[in-house]
């Protein structure tokens, strides 16, 4: 009898403090579609421009969890590329329910005017091609945000963001999506409003830590670029309303699509932002999507019905 109490205990402590992979997925955007280099984008002002390069630190996370518990990733600096579209890691912990996720964008002071070179190879702090490191004084680019615009995209436009003064902590409410058990918090990152409504159809370098457009630019970055993905399963009203779901996910052959409204079009965009499959004039609140020759990696679905439009995210396995 001692040893089955004995063993009771141990299991009962083992399911208390179960730990969990978590992870951190970008949905990368330029408003409703997916954030492409190199093609043509309409900014919140108007104007037709290009991005062909962008590039910003993150660092300094916390995880809100399991009733306003607070977890901190220790040591953890993230060069986010959204062309790139990855998955971060953020470590192992015990955590069940994701409530919010903290960080702000930049190196934090004390990182931020260390020699680079003394990164291993493949650190997000050490050197980097085209470089993210600023000088001595300054530290690391923030934010590297650079295009064309004007007629036939002939004006140039860089905005390099830097300094220590906007070092500035946001807090996003999100869950997170428990996968194989493994959790996903997923953020959406809309760039459209990184740009807002600066003008840089004439053209614009901006290098610098302080002026009007780098404080645009790091407002934008901390108010308006971030948000709870879609796709997120968490306890915010936008997550809470979604008429549709997908299942199984990960998924491997098949994809089911199931709705509460009449779906007419789907498209399924890779993470590079491109349209891998489209299917139209469906009328039907049940779909099937053949994943036949799908890579494995994450995926953005959009459902179109009458006057409605809803995004998921998924996982080819």
């Amino acid at each position: 009898m001692k040893n089955i109490f004995t063993s009771f205990l141990l299991l009962a402590s083992f399911a208390t403090f179960a730990q969990s992979d978590v992870y951190l997925q970008f949905n990368h955007l330029w408003n409703d579609a997916p954030f492409q280099l190199d093609q043509e984008l309409i900014t919140n002002g108007g104007q037709s421009v290009k991005v062909d390069r962008l590039e910003f630190y993150l660092s300094q996370f916390s995880i809100q969890h399991d009733g306003g518990q607070i977890t901190t990733v220790e040591d953890t600096w993230l060069l986010v590329r959204p062309a790139d579209n990855e998955s971060f890691y953020l470590g192992n912990y015990d955590i069940t329910n994701v409530e919010a996720i903290t960080f702000s964008c930049g190196v934090e002071e004390a990182f931020n005017h260390l020699d680079p070179a003394t990164y291993p190879m493949g650190h997000p702090l050490a050197p980097q091609n085209p470089s993210m490191h600023w000088g001595w004084a300054s530290g690391y680019r923030f934010i590297a945000f650079e295009g064309t615009a004007g007629a036939a995209f002939s004006q140039i436009w860089e905005i390099h963001a830097l300094g220590d003064a906007h070092y500035i902590e946001q807090s996003i409410s999100t869950g997170a999506e428990d996968i194989s058990g493994d959790l996903h918090i997923g953020l959406d990152g809309n760039y459209a409003n990184l740009l807002g409504s600066l003008n840089v159809s004439n053209g614009m370098i901006e290098h610098s830590e302080t002026g009007q457009t780098i404080n645009a630019v790091f407002n934008n970055m901390q108010n308006a670029v971030f948000s709870a993905s879609d796709g997120t399963v968490g306890i915010t009203a936008e997550n809470q309303t979604l008429r549709s779901k997908v299942f199984p996910n990960p998924a491997q052959d098949r994809l089911q699509v199931q709705s509460e409204f009449k779906i007419e079009a789907v498209k399924v965009f890779n993470a590079q932002g491109v349209l891998v499959l489209q299917q139209e004039m469906l009328q039907s609140q049940n779909v099937g999507l053949d994943l036949d020759g799908f890579s494995p990696g994450f995926y953005s679905l959009c459902i179109f019905g009458e006057h409605t439009q809803e995004k998921l995210t998924f996982i080819v396995k």
